[in-house]
């Protein structure tokens, strides 16, 4: 049996340590990965393609070519085709029933119809770069311009911004839950430089998790919320999720649980 590790240049670049560690820990598990950069378009030859892959790069059409070749893949190509387009991720929210900020979706130079100041987000970025907070249409047209695309989310600023809470969950289970706090941005990220710690799931948090993951059956991803209107209102799924918050805040070997986990996925057992 043998699997790919996908990762875009860029992706493997600011991940190696993690991406490595993983190729490691997979080498003696009877299941080795083969470690496949992929390029931001066209698709690698699949004439041959392996029995399983682990995809911690952002294409959608690469996962459901692999699919429809019989491959199994991590995180599977609904997770990455949803959870990759905030747009998709706001219908399927509000399809299920679980609550999400007001949302309205746009194409420059339309405008939404929202009051300044509002939430900008493109449809497709990740790790809180591609989010502005606008206060003016000075401010709007920057932010279009510094992204160079024309397909927008807008929704309204929360009430508790610069908070959130990520929920990781890992082969159907609960990983830990660790609340983000900036308190010089209203954007909470880790890699943005917000502090982290571990807290308890919230039974309400809990249940979106598990109704999302019914839903779209991810293997590893982060579930984000933020607080509004009194109540945690779903923000994000990340499916590329990083580990940083998991090593640093919850003290967990994130390539350690997910080597573990993916060898009950697979007909093998994984020497750790």
């Amino acid at each position: 049996m043998q699997g790919w590790l996908v990762y875009s240049p860029e992706g493997y670049a600011r991940n190696r340590w993690f991406a490595d560690r993983i190729l490691d820990m997979a080498a003696g598990s009877g299941a080795p990965l083969e470690l496949r950069i992929v390029p931001a378009d066209g698709l690698p030859p699949l004439d041959r393609p392996p029995d399983f892959v682990v995809m911690r790069a952002i294409r959608p059409e690469l996962s459901a070519a692999l699919e429809a070749r019989g491959v199994r893949v991590f995180n599977n190509a609904v997770t990455s085709r949803i959870a990759n387009d905030k747009w998709e991720t706001f219908r399927l929210a509000r399809e299920m029933g679980v609550p999400v900020m007001p949302t309205a979706r746009f194409l420059w130079p339309d405008r939404p119809p929202l009051a300044f100041p509002y939430v900008l987000k493109s449809l497709d970025g990740h790790g809180g770069g591609e989010v502005f907070l606008v206060r003016d249409e000075d401010g709007l047209a920057e932010a279009v311009a510094s992204v160079g695309k024309r397909d927008f989310i807008a929704q309204p600023l929360c009430d508790e911004p610069g908070v959130d809470v990520r929920v990781y969950v890992l082969d159907g289970r609960v990983l830990a839950a660790v609340r983000r706090r900036s308190r010089a941005d209203f954007r909470s990220n880790f890699s943005l430089g917000g502090s982290a710690e571990v807290v308890d799931v919230d039974t309400w948090q809990l249940d979106a998790v598990q109704r999302l993951h019914g839903r779209l059956e991810f293997f590893f991803a982060g579930v984000d919320f933020i607080r509004h209107g009194g109540r945690w209102t779903l923000n994000e799924i990340e499916d590329v999720v990083g580990t940083r918050m998991l090593y640093a805040a919850a003290g967990i070997d994130a390539a350690s649980a997910f080597v573990s986990a993916l060898g009950n996925n697979l007909p093998f057992a994984p020497v750790l």
